[in-house]
């Protein structure tokens, strides 16, 4: 593919600048122009090697390397980089020079999972996770409410959907609050596809990944259960109660945002600015999450109102 002059002109810029801010010891500006330059040009053999060296994570800057060895398999400072990597971090196969001429990998196709695994199976089982944790965040928001009151749970008249008044509530409030994580969660995934260096452009690898970031949220059952244990009791018992359960929220919360910030580290997701970075994932996650949950109350309450 040829480019237009103006093109290789900022590429060219985007690389200058890069390096620079590489040799001046500022990893996240490079990353983020290096990154810009890959994106305008995947072609480009200098702007891949020198975005190999604004990573820590040996797998990303085996990713970058790669690239310049499938445009160009007798690139001296990527051998030597990949050989270098596989001595002091046992990442990947030292490439030898005699290696035949390779097809060269574009950025959006690389990385992906093995064919047998990307099926519809699997993006229902990582979808789960978001949707079960918004259900047990829905749960513990329901027994919240029917602190003041235990009453309703006590009622048996016909409810909501033909069940009675409890199950009604119990189950509104669960669907409500897993569909809106659910929401958050295939925003976060288109997201994610568009930011990541390694297999850009790979919305089922993201959403796939993006399911298993979620699994801590499980810790949750153990504050649900709790809470539930906590509603006959008196004031100063479920003060007791509130603080625990409160404590098991935000472990489970950082726990989540952990696994978030490890996979943006796998996936290479640059650290650029002008929201193209991975603070801003994770911003956006705490947000999306507040909003969708918020809307999900408000949906609850006016269906079973």
């Amino acid at each position: 593919m040829t480019l237009s002059p103006s093109v290789q002109s900022r590429r060219d810029e985007l690389v200058t600048l890069g390096r620079e801010a590489l040799l001046a010891g500022d990893k996240q500006q490079a990353q983020a122009l290096l990154n810009r330059a890959v994106e305008l040009d995947p072609h480009s053999e200098e702007a891949w090697i020198w975005l190999s060296g604004t990573h820590a994570d040996p797998e990303a800057m085996e990713y970058c390397l790669q690239q310049v060895l499938a445009l160009n398999p007798h690139n001296q400072q990527a051998q030597d980089g990949l050989q270098w990597l596989a001595q002091t971090h046992g990442v990947g196969v030292a490439h030898s020079k005699d290696m035949p001429d390779a097809v060269p990998i574009q950025p959006a196709i690389a990385f992906h999972a093995p064919s047998d695994e990307r099926t519809i199976g699997v993006l229902l089982e990582a979808a789960l996770h978001p949707f079960a944790v918004g259900s047990l965040l829905g749960l513990l928001r329901l027994v919240s409410w029917l602190r003041p009151t235990t009453l309703v749970l006590l009622r048996t008249d016909a409810g909501p959907l033909g069940l009675s008044s409890s199950a009604g509530v119990a189950l509104i409030t669960a669907l409500t609050h897993g569909a809106g994580l659910l929401l958050v969660w295939l925003w976060l995934g288109f997201q994610l596809s568009r930011l990541r260096v390694k297999g850009r452009g790979d919305r089922f690898d993201s959403l796939v990944r993006l399911g298993q970031v979620w699994i801590p949220g499980y810790l949750w059952v153990g504050a649900l259960l709790v809470a539930i244990a906590g509603l006959g009791l008196g004031p100063g018992p479920w003060r007791v109660i509130v603080g625990l359960c409160s404590i098991l929220l935000v472990i489970g919360a950082a726990l989540i945002i952990g696994r978030l910030w490890r996979l943006l580290d796998r996936l290479a997701v640059p650290y650029g600015r002008r929201g193209t970075n991975r603070a801003w994932l994770v911003f956006t996650l705490l947000v999306g999450a507040l909003l969708g949950l918020g809307l999900a109350g408000v949906v609850s309450a006016a269906v079973l109102g």
